[in-house]
C-alpha cells in the first residue's frame, strides 16, 4: 500500500507578502498611468467629440450640432430632420459614403485620409435608376473632369445638393425653387458668366424672378454640358438656332446671331460710341446750352436697351 505524503498548510505569512507586493505593483502602475495621460492624449490628439446618447447609426455623432473636426473646425453636424425630408430619407448613408469601413469606422477617421465628400458626390452612378443621367454626364465636361480625378470638378451633388436632395420629378415647389437657384448652382463656379447674364429680356428677367425666363442649363444644358467649341454643345454655332427654338419657335440662324448679347450686353454697350462717350456729351451740352455742369448732370438718360 503507498503511502501518501501529508498535504503541507498554505504559509498565510508568505500569501499575505505576495499579496501585498501585488498590491504596490498595481498602485504604481496607476501612478504612472496618471503622470504620463497628458503625454499620451497629446501624441494621439482627438479629432471628433463623443456620442449623443438617443441615436443610432451614423447619427449616434453626426446628430450632435456640435460635432466639429478639433483641426479644421469644419461642423459635421447632419440634421435628422432634413435626412427625412429628402429623397434618400430610406437609403443607408454607407450607399453614398462608399468609402466608409463598416469594422471599424470610416477611413477620414482612422487618419487613411479621403475625399469623402466627393466620393459621395459621384455615388448617384452606383444607383441603377441614375444610369441614364451617368451615361450623358459622362460625356460632360464636367463628367470627363470629374470621373478623371479633378479635385474641382462638379459632381453630381455639388449642383444637386447632398443630405436635402429632393425630387424634381415629384416635387414642384421643390422644382421651382431649384430652377431660381442658378446662381448657386452655376454662378459659384461661373461666377463672371453668371455677372454677365444681364441682357433686358433674359438675364435680368431671370434675376428679378420671372418663372418663363431661362436658366443656365436651359441654354447650356445640364449633364450634357460640353464647351461651346464643341460641335455636340447645345451653344455652339450649328445648334444655336435649335436651342433658341425651344423658346422663340421657327428662329433661325439670323435670329440666333442676337445671343451674343444675352452675355455680352455691357460688352457690346461698350462699342456704342453714343453710350461710350454719354457723360462727355451731357457735360458739353450743359455747358453750350445749359450754362452748367450742374445742369448737365440733371439730364438723365433713358436706360438703354439691348
Amino acid at each position: 500500500m503507498a503511502i501518501q505524503p501529508i498535504p503541507q498548510r498554505p504559509n498565510r505569512r508568505a500569501s499575505m507578502q505576495t499579496r501585498a507586493r501585488f498590491s504596490v505593483l498595481a498602485a504604481l502602475a496607476a501612478g504612472l498611468c496618471l503622470l504620463f495621460a497628458p503625454a499620451i492624449a497629446q501624441a494621439a490628439p482627438v479629432d471628433f467629440t463623443i456620442g449623443i446618447p438617443g441615436k443610432t447609426g451614423c447619427l449616434v455623432c453626426h446628430g450632435d450640432p456640435k460635432l466639429t473636426e478639433v483641426k479644421s473646425k469644419k461642423v459635421l453636424y447632419i440634421s435628422e430632420q432634413v435626412m427625412l425630408g429628402s429623397v434618400h430619407k430610406d437609403v443607408p448613408c454607407t450607399k453614398c459614403h462608399t468609402d466608409f469601413d463598416s469594422a471599424l469606422a470610416s477611413q477620414s477617421h482612422q487618419g487613411k485620409k479621403t475625399d469623402s465628400k466627393k466620393i459621395a458626390g459621384l455615388s448617384c452612378k452606383n444607383c441603377h435608376e441614375h444610369a441614364k443621367q451617368l451615361k450623358v454626364y459622362d460625356k460632360s465636361t464636367h463628367g470627363r473632369l470629374a470621373m478623371g480625378g479633378d479635385d474641382k470638378a462638379p459632381t453630381c451633388a455639388d449642383c444637386h445638393g447632398s443630405h436635402e436632395i429632393k425630387s424634381l420629378k415629384k416635387d414642384k415647389a421643390y422644382k421651382a425653387e431649384f430652377r431660381m437657384s442658378a446662381q448657386k448652382v452655376c454662378g459659384k463656379c461661373h461666377p463672371k458668366y453668371y455677372e454677365s447674364y444681364n441682357d433686358y429680356y433674359h438675364g435680368r428677367a431671370y434675376k428679378t424672378g420671372a418663372a418663363d425666363a431661362p436658366t443656365c442649363w436651359d441654354c447650356h444644358g445640364a449633364h450634357e454640358i460640353l464647351p461651346a467649341a464643341q460641335t455636340e454643345s447645345k451653344v455652339a454655332k450649328g445648334n444655336l438656332a435649335k436651342t433658341c427654338g425651344a423658346c422663340h419657335p421657327d428662329s433661325r440662324a439670323g435670329f440666333a446671331k442676337f445671343g451674343a448679347l444675352i452675355h455680352g450686353r455691357d460688352t457690346m454697350l461698350g462699342k456704342n460710341l453714343l453710350i461710350k462717350y454719354k457723360d462727355k456729351l451731357l457735360t458739353w451740352f450743359g455747358n453750350t446750352f445749359l450754362g452748367s455742369k450742374e445742369a448737365a448732370a440733371s439730364v438723365k438718360p433713358a436706360a438703354a436697351k439691348p
